[in-house]
Formats: structure tokens, C-alpha cells, sequence
């Protein structure tokens, strides 16, 4: 079964034999069906898809929030990091779950590794568990981009930097080196 047909049986509904029509069953699948009963047999099974509301949008808030303060970076260096947070850790995605969502996101436009956390929230969490993925894997990083721009643009400020800040400022590249090592282990 692919995970677009898994998506729409999250969402209470079920295709038809002809994968044309959509009819409502919701005594056949519940929101904490785990979604490895849904498809064909895997070797993982993941988690339940949400107990309720609150508690998935915590889980997706809590997993994707440390992700975004780490998103400095091209998508191809995040797919291990999401591989090992969504796949091996929490196990909200099975391996070949994941592998459908990396591959369909290749196919889009965007960055992939931001697709992907869309994605598994969206299965974690339904469609406010996406948006919650979305903006905590962004934001965090949108913003720190913004103010380190704002504050090294400024040339009066880059001539009276604070040493320890110009450690930081060379910390950074390390990080982002060790980040891109990382993900290629």
C-alpha cells in the first residue's frame, strides 16, 4: 500500500476498490490504529498514529522543535537526522514509509527534509500535527538567520564585535561541517 493511500486512511476514509472513491469508515479505522496494520506487513510497526489531539500535537511539538534549531543547511544533510528521529527513535514511520516520502519529496519542488517532517506530522498528528512539524522545524531557524543578518549587516557592529561572539560566529562553521559528517555516516 503507499503512503498516499495510507495518508488518506488516516484521515478516517478509505479508498474504494477502484482508488477513485472515498467512503467514510470509521469503526474500521481508528486514530490509534497503528499504521503498520493498515498496509501490507512490516518489519516495524509503528506507533499509534495519535491517542488524542493534544497529546500527538505535543509529540510532534516536542520532536520537531529541536530538529529546526538544526536546519542551517542544505535538506540532504537533515535525512539521516529524520531517518534516525522519525524511523528508529520514535518510530512513528517505517522504513518503507519513509523511503515513499523521501522519494515523493525528490519528486517536488521544495526542500525535501522539510517535506518529510510535514509529512510524518501529518501522519503523526493529522493536519494540525503538519503545520505544527512545519513551523517548528522553520521557524527557529528563520529567526536566528534573521538576527544574526540583521546584527552582521550592520559594519559598525562587525568593528565592535565581542570576541566571545566571534568564537561563536567560527563555532558555527564547525557545527555545520560536523553536521554534513554526520549525516553521511
Amino acid at each position: 500500500m503507499n503512503i498516499v493511500r495510507q495518508l488518506v486512511l488516516h484521515s478516517n476514509y478509505k479508498m474504494s476498490q477502484n482508488d477513485r472513491e472515498l467512503e467514510d469508515v470509521d469503526e474500521e479505522v481508528s486514530p490509534t490504529t497503528p499504521i503498520a496494520l493498515l498496509g501490507e506487513e512490516q518489519d516495524v510497526v509503528a506507533a499509534p498514529r495519535r491517542e488524542s489531539i493534544l497529546q500527538s500535537s505535543k509529540d510532534v511539538f516536542l520532536s520537531c522543535l529541536p530538529l529546526g534549531f538544526i536546519t542551517f543547511g542544505g535538506p540532504q544533510a537533515h535525512i539521516a537526522i529524520l531517518h534516525d528521529q522519525f524511523v528508529e527513535k520514535r518510530r512513528w514511520v517505517t522504513e518503507q514509509q519513509f523511503t515513499e516520502l523521501f522519494a515523493l519529496g525528490q519528486s517536488l519542488p521544495g526542500p525535501t527534509s522539510t517535506q518529510l517532517v510535514i509529512a510524518v506530522g501529518t501522519i503523526r498528528g493529522g493536519i494540525l500535527g503538519g503545520l505544527i512539524a512545519f513551523f517548528c522545524f522553520s521557524l527557529p531557524a528563520a529567526i536566528i538567520l534573521t538576527i544574526c543578518g540583521i546584527l552582521f549587516s550592520n559594519a559598525e557592529f562587525e568593528k565592535n564585535m565581542p570576541a566571545a561572539l566571534v568564537e561563536v560566529q567560527r563555532g558555527l562553521s564547525c557545527v555545520g561541517v560536523a553536521l554534513v559528517a554526520s549525516a553521511s555516516v
